[in-house]
């Protein structure tokens, strides 16, 4: 099994990383960059098609919503040269701006697969499945 820590592996986790670091900071053009032209994401029961559908429903969120999605126990499934699959579990807290606590709202398996799209990594196919609450 692939590991996360070698040169071939470390862009590929760090396009999954970047996803939550661009969504959290409300940077979402960058986030849905990061998605392939022809790739989906299953966002809780809606089915988003490529980076222009991604960012519109990212634009749709409310603007005094923060928050903060935790990404462990990743681990690199499958690696090739044009293909890689990333699976790992998200905590996604969320808040009101200006409020000191955010709540646990959700826990999720998750599933990334990615391809290598003019020289970078994309996300071709997000998917999670729940596991809390």
């Amino acid at each position: 099994m692939p590991q996360i820590h070698t040169p071939q592996a470390s862009p590929c986790v760090a396009t999954v990383i970047d996803f939550f670091y661009f969504l959290d900071m409300r940077q979402h053009a960058d986030a849905a960059a990061l998605m392939a032209e022809q790739g989906t994401w299953t966002r809780g029961e809606e089915l988003l098609r490529g980076p222009g559908e991604v960012l519109s429903a990212l634009e749709q969120r409310p603007l005094n919503r923060t928050t903060c999605h935790v990404v462990t126990n990743l681990r690199v499934a499958h690696l090739s040269e044009c293909s890689a699959t990333i699976r790992f579990y998200m905590s996604a807290y969320v808040g009101v701006a200006g409020e000191e606590e955010m709540r646990l709202v959700s826990l999720r398996r998750c599933t990334d697969e990615l391809v290598l799209a003019d020289g970078a990594w994309k996300i071709g196919k997000k998917t999670s499945a729940q596991m809390l609450p």
